[in-house]
């Protein structure tokens, strides 16, 4: 019998244990990575490779109870650990590859049981005597995206050392996921945790979530889908130039040319995003498995008669400020702040930005050579998050979305628009945020002739009147008409500026603030008409 150690969770496991508790049937937290092998492949060595990982890893064999209400730790002694295997090399040739892919998405949304284990599939593809797919699958509660790269990254030197009868050569870790846990609940205990708390209460006080349902009705259902588009070499390298002359990283002007965005679709000024941290700041956790992910909430106010390098300095200077409190958990956080829970969304944000900026793994193994395949994950946590990576010398951008909240053509139209407000930003961060066109060269060919000329520039006094017959499209986005918002009695218009005592300032605002409702309800139609064209060309 092996031995079995118990331990507290740490923050982020024990928030995921209890949403384990309240979907227990879901794959959202299921993480993924898969590897294809050409060679002669030593199935043993890759099984001791295996092995290996598992012993020198607790998370590996962490499994999660019930202890009056609460999760706690449970990591069992070392064990036989067994590599999965599937073989197609029986198949017909033209079908192996759609069969090994449809395998690769099957094991990446099977769910885990975390109270029993084991938390990973490590799972064998054999397409022929010379080609494999090694297909990864975690749960998040053991593991985040780092973690993904550590363990292929041992597997491939650990695999090179037991194909040549060599035993493993890999220092012993320093430390475990357990202890990381421990020290992080007795570290946010004191004076450290009121500190932090303070600052994020201080910069998060009033949140209030971006409107992107556009009157759709919230659904718990998190079924996911992805959408991609390529930055060119030219804009990559625009996009280079102008972080670094405005003193920024590309994280950070990247995400206020994305906020301006968001704001112009939801006529909100007050905009708030989700990012990830690695939150390995010590060296001896950078080589271990485990879930260490943090999350910060970046909120700016995006007044559109703000240039955008100035919004980019206003991102610079959150985003430093944030990293500076980093420490503290994202699940805390949600504890001391207690804002209103509602199951269907996250509770201090809806849409997330991830620039990934780790350098694309070089691999290699003894006469084999590999590359990296990108599972389909089968859901969404979040109505939207958006990816920017470099690729070499361009910029891929991906958005994840939950398809019962939008559609592929609206995501599609989402993307294009923010390609072409990178573009507009990079030639000239000069202009007022407010200034830069979100009509794109495709949607002014949809429009007549006669109101092309409307996508130089944003602040035209009406809509396009070729988008007139969209409003049926429209409203299944939910913007309400704004010819009908205008006429509005002033009672009846949402109150969401402060009353001022000077007449004319208080109507200078309320105009500031229909201009920025008919800014979205813009937005909104031109997506839509994209949707419209999209579908009936379909058709």
């Amino acid at each position: 019998m092996t031995d079995v150690l118990a331990f507290p969770t740490s923050f982020a496991q024990q928030r995921l244990w209890f949403l384990n508790e309240l979907e227990p049937h879901t794959s959202a937290y299921n993480i993924s990575t898969a590897v294809r092998m050409s060679g002669a492949l030593n199935i043993v060595a890759l099984g001791q490779a295996l092995s290996e990982i598992v012993r020198r890893h607790d998370s590996m064999r962490t499994t999660f109870a019930n202890l009056d209400g609460r999760p706690i730790q449970i990591i069992k002694g070392v064990s036989s650990s067994r590599l999965l295997f599937i073989d197609m090399s029986g198949l017909i040739p033209s079908d192996v590859e759609g069969a090994a892919l449809n395998a690769i998405n099957q094991q990446a949304g099977m769910t885990f049981d975390l109270e029993r284990g084991p938390l990973f599939r490590i799972t064998l593809i054999r397409l022929s005597r010379q080609e494999h797919i090694v297909a990864v699958v975690m749960h998040h509660i053991i593991s985040d995206g780092w973690s993904l790269s550590v363990l292929i990254s041992e597997m491939e030197r650990l695999y090179r050392h037991y194909s040549r009868g060599a035993s493993s050569s890999l220092p012993e870790l320093p430390i475990q996921y357990r202890d990381y846990s421990v020290w992080q609940r007795q570290w946010l205990s004191g004076d450290a945790l009121g500190e932090q708390v303070e600052y994020w209460r201080d910069h998060l006080s009033g949140i209030q979530p971006l409107d992107l349902s556009a009157g759709r009705r919230r659904h718990q259902d998190q079924s996911g889908d992805i959408a991609s588009l390529q930055l060119n070499r030219t804009l990559t390298a625009s996009l280079k130039v102008m972080a670094g002359r405005e003193g920024a990283t590309m994280f950070m002007s990247m995400l206020a040319v994305f906020k301006v965005l968001l704001s112009r679709y939801t006529g909100q000024i007050d905009v708030a995003v989700g990012t990830p941290i690695a939150n390995r700041g010590q060296a001896q956790l950078e080589g271990l498995i485990g879930f260490f992910l943090n999350t910060l909430v970046l909120r700016s106010r995006m007044n559109p008669d703000l240039r955008m390098r100035d919004l980019i300095q206003q991102e610079k200077a959150i985003a430093l400020d944030a990293f500076a409190h980093q420490n503290l958990p994202f699940e805390k956080l949600v504890e001391e702040l207690q804002p209103d829970r509602d199951l269907s969304r996250n509770p201090l944000f809806d849409v997330m930005f991830n620039f990934v900026n780790t350098p694309v793994q070089t691999l290699e193994m003894s006469g084999i050579s590999l590359s990296s395949i990108h599972p389909q994950e089968a859901e969404s946590k979040l109505p939207l998050t958006v990816y920017a990576q470099e690729t070499g010398e361009t910029l891929a951008l991906t958005a994840r979305y939950q398809r019962s909240f939008f559609s592929r053509e609206f995501i599609t139209t989402l993307l294009d628009q923010f390609r072409f407000l990178l573009e507009q930003a990079s030639a000239d961060v000069s202009k007022p945020a407010g200034a830069y066109s979100l009509v794109t060269p495709e949607m002014a060919a949809l429009l007549p002739r006669h109101h092309q000329h409307e996508h130089h520039g944003a602040d035209q006094e009406r809509e396009p009147a070729a988008l007139d017959h969209l409003d049926d499209v429209g409203r299944e986005v939910g913007e309400v008409d704004e010819e009908e918002e205008a006429g509005r009695g002033e009672a009846q218009r949402p109150r969401v500026l402060p009353a001022v005592a000077d007449h004319e300032e208080r109507h200078r605002r309320r105009d500031q603030h229909v201009d920025r409702h008919r800014d979205a309800v813009r937005c909104r139609k031109l997506a839509a008409a994209a949707e419209h064209q999209h579908r009936h060309h379909d058709a």
